[in-house]
């Protein structure tokens, strides 16, 4: 646990934007515009052709979906206080967006067979200038950033780890509706995270200081937006889900799941394939591309 305080750090995700109500598809660094359900484009050594997706494999409401627990440790990244900090920001910034980024790409790497990554404070700030405008020691441009602005950024720039590998991403798509807990379960078995915002009140950080699961509490001041990443769907399906947020894994109910979420979104990387080519359910980059408008 890389917060063993249970500090609770800023948020930092942008109110949802209302008009984007449709998935948001990207190809291997190319946009794709067409019909969401009806084909998507395959890059190949073939060259460009058409094909039906297949259904997302299916996951019962009794198993147990863990992507979290070969993870060594989730560092803050400055989304809070933490010692790590530079000087100019000993309380962190509302970078929750990018910190969310690299929590996925470390899981998915680390699943996928590969040493687990970990970012420079530096790196994680500089993307946060680059996607989001901040500036260092300037409380005015800590505003957070749009989520999609940081996924696509992650398409074309990526995150740099501190051995020098950059993680990027391949594809993502944003969930129609965000609420549907069994496509979100089906997603995280099948590309290792879901990377959700969710809007937190006061009682989510009183809930996380007393490591309570997050439950939502009608009336509770809203504190305002954040992105974390879901990692683990505990047996049972009306039972527990395990976020990575703020330094640690912190459990949240299916019903805070479904009233507090805004938007979720399903990422294809590079990271989530091992050394064989497939991922850890045998599965290739072409394959898992292929769900992507079962997403939808």
């Amino acid at each position: 646990m890389a917060n063993e305080q249970r500090r609770p750090g800023k948020r930092g995700a942008l109110p949802r934007n209302e008009q984007r109500v449709y998935p948001v598809l990207e190809h291997f660094l190319q946009p794709w515009e067409g019909p969401l359900r009806s084909r998507v484009v395959r890059y190949g050594s073939s060259g460009g052709s058409y094909f039906s997706p297949d259904p997302l494999p299916p996951v019962p409401a009794s198993q147990d979906v863990d992507r979290a627990s070969k993870v060594g440790s989730w560092p803050m990244y400055c989304n809070g206080p933490d010692p790590s900090n530079p000087a100019q920001i000993p309380g962190g910034v509302g970078d929750c967006t990018i910190v969310e980024r690299a929590h996925s790409f470390a899981a998915q790497r680390v699943y996928a067979g590969y040493p687990e990554p970990v970012f420079d404070n530096a790196v994680i700030l500089e993307r946060y200038g680059r996607w989001g405008g901040y500036r260092l020691g300037d409380p005015s441009t800590d505003h957070g950033c749009d989520p999609t602005v940081v996924l696509q950024g992650c398409v074309t720039d990526g995150i740099t780890d501190t051995s020098g590998y950059t993680h990027k991403l391949a594809a993502w798509a944003a969930l129609a509706d965000p609420h549907n807990l069994q496509l979100i379960a089906q997603i995280l078995d099948s590309l290792g995270t879901v990377a959700i915002a969710g809007d937190i009140s006061q009682a989510q950080e009183s809930q996380f200081v007393a490591r309570q699961p997050w439950e939502n509490v009608p009336g509770s001041p809203e504190l305002g937006g954040h992105m974390f990443c879901l990692q683990r769907r505990r047996h049972g399906g009306a039972g527990i889900n395990e976020v990575v947020t703020w330094g640690t894994l912190q459990p949240a109910t299916q019903r805070f799941m479904r009233l507090l979420i805004r938007e979720a979104y399903a990422v294809w990387s590079q990271d989530w394939i091992s050394a064989n080519g497939t991922s850890i359910q045998g599965l290739d980059m072409e394959a898992l591309l292929n769900f992507m408008p079962d997403v939808g």
